[in-house]
Protein backbone atom coordinates (compact mmCIF):
# COMPACT_ATOMS: atom_id res chain seq x y z
CA UNK A 1 0.00 0.00 0.00
CA UNK A 2 1.69 3.12 -0.71
CA UNK A 3 2.07 5.83 1.80
CA UNK A 4 -0.84 8.74 1.44
CA UNK A 5 -0.01 12.70 2.39
CA UNK A 6 -3.87 13.61 2.45
CA UNK A 7 -7.41 12.30 3.60
CA UNK A 8 -10.40 13.22 1.70
CA UNK A 9 -13.18 15.26 3.71
CA UNK A 10 -14.96 11.99 4.83
CA UNK A 11 -11.59 10.33 5.67
CA UNK A 12 -10.59 13.44 7.89
CA UNK A 13 -13.70 12.99 9.26
CA UNK A 14 -13.73 9.50 10.63
CA UNK A 15 -9.73 10.04 11.08
CA UNK A 16 -10.97 12.56 13.81
CA UNK A 17 -13.68 9.80 15.30
CA UNK A 18 -11.00 7.62 15.16
CA UNK A 19 -8.24 9.00 17.08
CA UNK A 20 -11.16 10.31 19.42
CA UNK A 21 -12.19 6.87 20.33
CA UNK A 22 -8.28 5.80 20.82
CA UNK A 23 -7.38 3.61 17.93
CA UNK A 24 -3.68 2.79 17.93
CA UNK A 25 -1.75 4.12 15.34
CA UNK A 26 -1.00 0.42 13.53
CA UNK A 27 -4.95 0.44 13.25
CA UNK A 28 -4.44 4.33 11.79
CA UNK A 29 -1.86 3.36 9.62
CA UNK A 30 -3.78 0.47 7.88
CA UNK A 31 -7.15 1.77 7.68
CA UNK A 32 -5.91 5.18 5.88
CA UNK A 33 -2.46 4.77 4.63
CA UNK A 34 -0.78 6.33 6.98
CA UNK A 35 2.74 6.49 8.03
CA UNK A 36 5.76 8.22 10.13
CA UNK A 37 5.55 12.11 10.29
CA UNK A 38 2.30 12.30 8.51
CA UNK A 39 0.49 10.20 10.55
CA UNK A 40 1.88 11.69 13.47
CA UNK A 41 0.77 15.28 12.02
CA UNK A 42 -2.81 14.63 11.34
CA UNK A 43 -3.34 12.95 14.70
CA UNK A 44 -1.84 15.98 16.51
CA UNK A 45 -4.46 18.14 13.95
CA UNK A 46 -6.62 15.75 15.41
CA UNK A 47 -6.18 16.28 18.50
CA UNK A 48 -6.45 19.92 18.32
CA UNK A 49 -9.96 19.83 16.25
CA UNK A 50 -11.19 17.29 19.29
CA UNK A 51 -10.33 19.60 22.23
CA UNK A 52 -11.47 22.50 20.45
CA UNK A 53 -15.07 21.33 19.80
CA UNK A 54 -15.07 20.46 23.70
CA UNK A 55 -14.05 23.59 24.51
CA UNK A 56 -17.14 24.93 22.33
CA UNK A 57 -19.07 22.70 23.76
CA UNK A 58 -18.17 23.50 27.29
CA UNK A 59 -18.77 27.55 26.90
CA UNK A 60 -22.34 27.19 24.73
CA UNK A 61 -23.66 24.79 27.76
CA UNK A 62 -26.48 26.72 29.56
CA UNK A 63 -25.22 28.54 32.68
CA UNK A 64 -27.54 30.04 35.14
CA UNK A 65 -25.91 32.80 37.24
CA UNK A 66 -27.74 34.89 40.01
CA UNK A 67 -28.61 38.56 38.43
CA UNK A 68 -29.40 39.43 41.29
CA UNK A 69 -25.75 38.59 42.86
CA UNK A 70 -23.99 39.51 39.49
CA UNK A 71 -25.65 42.90 39.64
CA UNK A 72 -24.85 43.13 43.24
CA UNK A 73 -20.82 42.13 42.37
CA UNK A 74 -21.13 44.56 39.65
CA UNK A 75 -21.74 47.23 41.38
CA UNK A 76 -19.58 46.42 44.10
CA UNK A 77 -16.69 46.84 41.61
CA UNK A 78 -15.78 43.59 40.95
CA UNK A 79 -13.41 43.44 37.75
CA UNK A 80 -14.16 40.92 35.04
CA UNK A 81 -11.25 38.63 36.24
CA UNK A 82 -13.36 38.22 39.61
CA UNK A 83 -16.86 38.23 37.90
CA UNK A 84 -15.65 35.15 36.29
CA UNK A 85 -14.12 33.43 38.72
CA UNK A 86 -16.73 33.74 41.16
CA UNK A 87 -19.28 32.61 39.00
CA UNK A 88 -17.54 30.48 36.97
CA UNK A 89 -17.84 31.99 33.72
CA UNK A 90 -15.96 31.94 30.54
CA UNK A 91 -14.83 35.19 28.62
CA UNK A 92 -17.53 34.33 26.02
CA UNK A 93 -20.20 33.44 29.16
CA UNK A 94 -18.92 37.09 30.56
CA UNK A 95 -19.98 38.76 27.73
CA UNK A 96 -23.65 37.05 27.35
CA UNK A 97 -24.63 37.81 30.36
CA UNK A 98 -23.44 41.57 30.00
CA UNK A 99 -25.28 41.58 26.60
CA UNK A 100 -28.47 40.08 28.81
CA UNK A 101 -28.20 42.44 31.18
CA UNK A 102 -27.84 45.19 28.54
CA UNK A 103 -31.02 43.68 26.99
CA UNK A 104 -33.13 43.64 30.11
CA UNK A 105 -32.46 47.61 30.61
CA UNK A 106 -30.58 46.26 34.19
CA UNK A 107 -27.73 48.72 33.41
CA UNK A 108 -26.82 50.78 30.33
CA UNK A 109 -23.66 50.06 28.36
CA UNK A 110 -22.34 53.16 29.73
CA UNK A 111 -22.82 52.04 33.36
CA UNK A 112 -20.74 49.12 32.52
CA UNK A 113 -18.30 50.65 31.11
CA UNK A 114 -18.07 53.44 33.55
CA UNK A 115 -17.25 50.15 36.24
CA UNK A 116 -14.03 49.91 34.09
CA UNK A 117 -13.02 53.47 34.28
CA UNK A 118 -9.93 54.50 35.71
CA UNK A 119 -10.46 57.33 38.62
CA UNK A 120 -7.84 60.59 38.96
CA UNK A 121 -7.16 59.33 42.27
CA UNK A 122 -6.09 55.86 41.11
CA UNK A 123 -3.88 57.48 38.29
CA UNK A 124 -2.71 59.82 41.17
CA UNK A 125 -2.04 56.88 43.55
CA UNK A 126 -0.38 54.59 40.63
CA UNK A 127 2.39 57.53 39.65
CA UNK A 128 3.16 57.07 43.59
CA UNK A 129 3.87 53.82 43.76
CA UNK A 130 5.90 53.97 40.76
CA UNK A 131 7.87 57.00 42.16
CA UNK A 132 8.34 54.83 45.24
CA UNK A 133 9.55 51.89 43.48
CA UNK A 134 11.95 53.97 41.74
CA UNK A 135 13.79 55.63 44.87
CA UNK A 136 13.59 51.90 46.21
CA UNK A 137 15.74 50.60 43.31
CA UNK A 138 18.16 54.04 43.30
Amino acid sequence: MKAKLKLSPEEGRNFIEDVKVGMSDEDLTKKYGLTGRILILHKMAARERIERKAERETENQLRSISAKQFLSDLKAGLDNDELMLKHELSPRQLQKAFRQIIAAKLMTPIELANRLSITRSQVTEAFKEVQQAMKEIE
